[in-house]
């Protein structure tokens, strides 16, 4: 059964009735312009706001006619995603934006991967749909499911810094955050240039002059920028964004895996001691430079 979505607009007395039927099955819609989010395996249901406060509720999914046919709704024209949606379902009270974030900078092993993602109000829906959030609160089973989706319709853009060249880096005398600022930067720019009327979002890492200060070699700039602490959850841009960046870091470390025929773990703990202990008794203490960011305290107590 194909994803369908149903959209209607909808009163507060209706607004009341969907809320009290889905509350058992409904969680933190994350962004200001949702009210209501509820969601099963095949269907989800979203109600949203506009300036004007009128409410408008979309369901989406494999279940999305049944359900609205079930709550009293039409549902005799199903209403197909798309990209680029007609003027009239496009919502009005969400303005388009790009949004970065960053996976990587906490794990020993692997690359870093920073991305940015475009989204306007019809892939807003979309996401919302895929259950989308800060890619923390997400398995790595549900990233691997919905990344491939996203990247399919929301438009992005990668930055990918192997482990060698990271390490590289780093002698040179680059910390993590002016690392982070920099990708952050050119990932960014090629969105806006793109999208030169979207408003610019980050999962603040700095602040705001400490952020502009490691970017003052570069010969391009993104801004203005509004920067937020937990932005994948102040930002659909930027939870989209770290849901991209997880994925393409797993697929990264699934390449890893295969080349050592190994599994490698992830983040900083003592079981990545052990396992980096290990990889140097059986591949020497040079392959390490190959598959880990060496200026982490682990190194000190792996060799």
């Amino acid at each position: 059964m194909s994803e369908q979505t149903f959209s209607y607009p909808i009163d507060e007395t209706t607004l009341n009735r969907l809320v009290k039927e889905y509350s058992y099955i409904s969680s933190d819609p994350k962004n200001e312009y949702i009210v209501f989010f509820a969601s099963k395996p095949k269907f989800s249901i979203s109600i949203f706001i506009n300036k004007k406060k009128e409410y408008k509720v979309v369901f989406q999914g494999e279940l999305a006619r049944k359900e609205a046919s079930r709550m009293g709704f039409n549902t005799s024209i199903p209403k197909k995603i798309r990209t680029c949606p007609p003027r009239q379902n496009k919502l009005d009270i969400f303005l388009p934006q790009i949004g970065s974030d960053e996976v990587g900078f906490g794990d020993l092993f692997g690359p870093i991967i920073v991305a940015s993602s475009y989204i306007d109000s019809a892939l807003l829906e979309y996401i919302t749909s895929l259950g989308v959030t800060d890619s923390k609160l997400l398995t790595d089973e549900k990233i691997l499911e919905i990344g491939p989706k996203l990247i399919s319709k929301v438009p992005y853009s990668e930055l990918y810094l192997p482990q060698e060249k990271y390490n590289q880096i780093e002698q040179n005398g680059f910390n993590m955050n002016k690392i982070k600022a920099k990708m952050h930067n050119r990932v960014l720019l090629n969105l806006a240039k793109k999208y030169p009327t979207a408003e610019l979002k980050i999962d603040q890492f700095a602040s705001e002059p400490i952020y502009y200060s490691y970017l003052k070699e570069e010969k391009e700039i993104a801004r203005p920028i509004e920067f937020s602490t937990k932005g994948e959850l102040a930002f659909p841009s930027v939870a989209a964004s770290s849901v991209i960046a997880r994925y393409a870091f797993l697929k990264r470390m699934e390449q890893l895996d295969k080349i050592y025929d190994l599994h490698f773990p992830f983040g900083a703990s003592a079981k990545v001691d052990k396992f980096g202990i290990e990889f140097v008794k059986k591949f020497g203490k040079e392959e390490l430079n190959k598959v880990a960011k060496m200026n982490f305290a682990n190194i000190s107590r792996i060799i």
